[in-house]
C-alpha cells in the first residue's frame, strides 16, 4: 500500500479533517489485517483441472498469468524455453518445474483467447509490452 503522505495531511477544500483521520484509520487498519487464507496462496497448487482459459487463470493467478504471458512472447511456445524467456524478455522467475506444470494443466486455446482472457484477468499493460512474438530459434534474441 502507497500513501501519498501530502494528499493525507494537506487540507482538502470540501473534507472535514475528521474524514480525513478516519479514511487513514481504515486504511492502516485494513493494510495491517491478515486477509488471505492458506488455500488463496498461490503457492498451494490447485487440484481441479482447469476446463478454460479463465478457470486457468482463476487458478493460478500471477503464476499462470506469467505462464501465459510469456507463451505469448515466443512464435512457437512448445519448442521454446519458457523460463529463459521469463527471466531474458520479460523480467520474471518462472522455474522449470512451475513451467512444466502449468503447460500440463494449460487447457487447448489459442494465442487470441489467452490475449482476450489477460485483458479480462487485468494484464492488458503487460501484454503491450509484447510487440511481435520473439523468434526462439535466433542466438541472442531474447535480448530489448
Amino acid at each position: 500500500v502507497i500513501l501519498c503522505a501530502a494528499a493525507i495531511t494537506s487540507r482538502l477544500v470540501g473534507v472535514s479533517s475528521d474524514a480525513q483521520k478516519e479514511l487513514l484509520h481504515r486504511i492502516t487498519a485494513a493494510a495491517s489485517a491478515p486477509n488471505a487464507k492458506t488455500t488463496d496462496s498461490i503457492e498451494t497448487p490447485p487440484v481441479v483441472a482447469p476446463a478454460s482459459i479463465d478457470e486457468f487463470l482463476d487458478q493460478e493467478r500471477e503464476l499462470g498469468a506469467a505462464y501465459l504471458l510469456c507463451r505469448l512472447a515466443v512464435a512457437d511456445p512448445e519448442s521454446a524455453d519458457l523460463t529463459e524467456v521469463a527471466k531474458d524478455y520479460l523480467a520474471i522467475h518462472l522455474s522449470p518445474e512451475e513451467a512444466d506444470r502449468l503447460g500440463r494443466r494449460l487447457p487447448p486455446t489459442q494465442s487470441t483467447q489467452i490475449r482476450d482472457a489477460l485483458h479480462r484477468f487485468g494484464w492488458g499493460a503487460y501484454l503491450r509490452r509484447l510487440a511481435t512474438p520473439i523468434p526462439t530459434s535466433t542466438p541472442g534474441a531474447l535480448t530489448t
